[in-house]
């Protein structure tokens, strides 16, 4: 993160400018929703620039507001209320999120995520998941 940081103080006074956020984010493979982002920066700060304390402060309140997204479109996705997504549920569920996977692309999603093997993906595993098309 302090990598991440340095890169976006554009003039090394140990701040970045709240603009910056959004790109960072990006940057950090997270997931683009620069106006929740801002929102945040918004009740965290009056000022135009953070410094990395406040900038890890940030990133803490982005992973809830996060974490909250995410449990609530994994509920919402499940469609049987059985508190873990079949392959259907999880195959909507990547679309509606903006990925394009094919069939045999959510099946071994699916197979690689599914730590306990019985083809339902939980909130942990779906997660899990998520982490992982991050990074790919």
């Amino acid at each position: 993160i302090r990598s991440v940081f340095a890169k976006y103080d554009n003039d090394f006074d140990g701040e970045i400018h709240r603009d910056d956020v959004p790109a960072m984010l990006n940057y950090l493979g997270t997931r683009k929703s620069p106006d929740d982002a801002m929102r945040i920066v918004d009740i965290q700060t009056r000022f135009a620039t953070l410094n990395y304390d406040e900038f890890v402060e940030f990133l803490h309140k982005y992973r809830e507001w996060d974490v909250a997204k995410l449990r609530e479109e994994f509920k919402n996705a499940d469609k049987d209320h059985g508190g873990d997504l079949d392959f259907t549920e999880l195959h909507s569920l990547l679309q509606e999120m903006g990925y394009a996977p094919t069939l045999q692309g959510t099946m071994e999603a699916m197979e690689y995520i599914d730590v306990d093997g019985d083809m339902r993906i939980d909130l942990l595993e779906f997660d899990n998941l998520r982490e992982y098309l991050r990074k790919t």
